[in-house]
């Protein structure tokens, strides 16, 4: 198959630069162009994630924030966590005993908190990284224990 957009980076060239077919394999789809000032940003933000510490380290604070997290809904009332013990990531899964997920998602969007819902099964997911802050949990947890 021939490609139907032309890239640079998809097409074999001579010596002197001159374009003589196809790369053999699926580098012939590829149409991108490196945007070569972005690196800049990129390192930047390599350099910023590793000012965290070291991958384990920050495994580690996403664990330990996510089990803040579910700690804290596991104490409200018409708050039930999906997982019976502590989460292994960022992601902590929850059910409202009313089934009102998709009310719930709107209104924490309002107040600038981001969730979302999930069909199979129907719950709401709440998502830590190592960066979130504990002031951000507690307000989320707030403002669901207010809405019971």
């Amino acid at each position: 198959m021939h490609p139907t957009f032309i890239g640079w980076r998809g097409i074999v060239t001579d010596n002197a630069g001159h374009p003589v077919g196809w790369k053999p394999d699926g580098g012939r789809y590829e149409i991108a162009t490196s945007a070569y000032p972005l690196y800049a940003g990129l390192r930047e933000a390599i350099g910023l994630h590793s000012a965290w510490g070291t991958a384990q380290e920050r495994y580690e604070r996403i664990c330990e924030l996510s089990a803040v997290l579910w700690e804290k809904l596991t104490k409200l009332e018409g708050v039930i966590c999906l997982r019976e013990s502590l989460p292994e990531a960022g992601l902590v899964s929850f059910q409202l005993a009313n089934k009102k997920h998709s009310q719930m998602v709107h209104f924490l969007e309002r107040k600038n908190i981001m969730v979302r819902t999930i069909r199979a099964p129907d719950c709401v997911r709440a998502c830590v990284h190592y960066f979130t802050l504990e002031s951000e949990i507690e307000r989320l947890v707030s403002l669901i224990a207010n809405q019971y």
